[in-house]
């Protein structure tokens, strides 16, 4: 009976998480779903942690890089000097903690066999959801049914139930997880090339350079036994290159708001080399709501989609942010971690087809970093978590390879 009541939990965890942006306008109280999974997955880890100390090198190295980063935060706040409150800079701390203690106590906790039967839950309403999205993706492809975000390539990109069709993008690559998970490509295999088609209607660069990368694990580690670090360089620059656009957009051009955060991060994490500006100071949620001296200083006042009204760019980056506010070694920690958190994925998930699905929502969410603040971000949970669920070993906890 508890066994139920947990995949009862964790099922409408998820139908919150996947339907957050329609919900969260009749529900306004939803906006702080991501900081109570947040919580959660820590009091998970604190219950690991009690179990087993040891549990596993993922989690305590994951946790020692976390405490050093906070720890490069506090100190770069103490040396900045820059006017935010404390209880603001530990707001913002904890937006950068809370989608990494959600995925890993999700990560280790549950159960393989709740884990199983949540995702098979899923899978007829993920059925639905896909085949709805491309009749409607179909129909407004010919004519606008007011499900247009904006035209791009001549075309009209597809947002349908969500407010931009990053976040339709979101949910669609879970929505794969899902498929791959409970049934695999054959069984699954019309509805896998429904979300593909769904991914193309939305003409945007992570999802083409995700579906880059899909393609070509499938391709080529069709063909070969095992998938390693070394042979995912290949993979890693087509993803590069199919998803260059945004990048290009985002970073290199100069004209950019984006390229302006991304700038004035790096010039912060010159001036307070090593540790950054401090929490609460740069690209963080906290540093727009408050809008922090820094950005009166860059003249973001001044730029519409960075002004204290507006601001729709300010908080919504990453890497800008990590720059920074954490300087060069928060941010090559961070760096650290992901690579400790794929390097997982690679050893670690037994059954192919569900790996490459989980490196491919891995590498999405890397992608969508280089625009979007998808590491602190709500939109960035809901792939982690389906990361998570897609980790089912055959004992629990004590289960990773060195």
């Amino acid at each position: 009976m508890g066994k139920l009541r947990h995949i009862v939990i964790y099922f409408i965890i998820f139908l919150l998480l996947f339907f957050y942006d329609p919900l969260v306008k009749i529900f306004p109280n939803l906006t702080s779903i991501d900081e109570i999974i947040g919580i959660i997955g820590f009091v998970m880890i604190i219950i690991i942690l009690s179990r087993n100390l040891l549990a596993s090198m993922l989690l305590n190295y994951t946790i020692l890089l976390l405490i050093l980063i906070g720890f490069i935060g506090v100190v770069s706040s103490y040396i900045g000097g820059i006017n935010v409150t404390w209880t603001n800079r530990l707001i913002d701390l904890f937006s950068l903690y809370k989608i990494q203690f959600a995925f890993l106590g999700f990560l280790f906790i549950p159960k393989s066999a709740e884990k199983e039967k949540t995702l098979a839950w899923l899978q007829p309403i993920v059925k639905i959801f896909v085949s709805l999205a491309l009749i409607f993706g179909l129909i407004n492809l010919i004519h606008d049914i007011g499900m247009t975000h904006d035209i791009r390539f001549g075309m009209r990109s597809f947002e349908f139930i969500y407010d931009n069709p990053g976040t339709l993008n979101d949910r669609i690559f879970c929505s794969l997880g899902v498929l791959y998970s409970t049934g695999g490509g054959k069984k699954n295999k019309f509805f896998i090339f429904e979300s593909l088609f769904v991914l193309f209607l939305t003409l945007r660069a992570n999802a083409i350079g995700s579906l880059i990368v899909f393609v070509a694990l499938f391709l080529f580690f069709g063909k070969k036994k095992k998938i390693s670090l070394k042979n995912m360089i290949p993979v890693a620059f087509l993803a590069v290159l199919g998803g260059w656009t945004s990048i290009n957009s985002y970073l290199v051009q100069d004209s950019t708001p984006r390229a302006f955060m991304l700038r004035n991060g790096i010039y912060l994490a010159k001036k307070y080399f090593p540790f950054g500006s401090g929490l609460g100071t740069y690209g963080s949620n906290i540093a727009f709501k408050f809008y922090s001296p820094l950005y009166y200083d860059f003249g973001y006042n001044l730029i519409y989609v960075l002004s204290p009204v507006v601001g729709t760019v300010a908080n919504d980056n990453f890497w800008p942010m990590m720059l920074g506010q954490f300087g060069i070694f928060g941010t090559f920690l961070f760096f650290l971690m992901l690579i400790l958190q794929g390097n997982f994925i690679l050893k670690n998930f037994e059954n192919k087809d569900v790996k490459v699905i989980a490196i491919v929502i891995f590498a999405y969410i890397f992608m969508k970093s280089m625009g979007e603040a998808v590491y602190t971000a709500e939109f960035g949970l809901m792939p982690y978590m389906i990361i998570a669920f897609l980790f089912q070993p055959n004992e629990d906890i004590d289960t990773e390879k060195d």
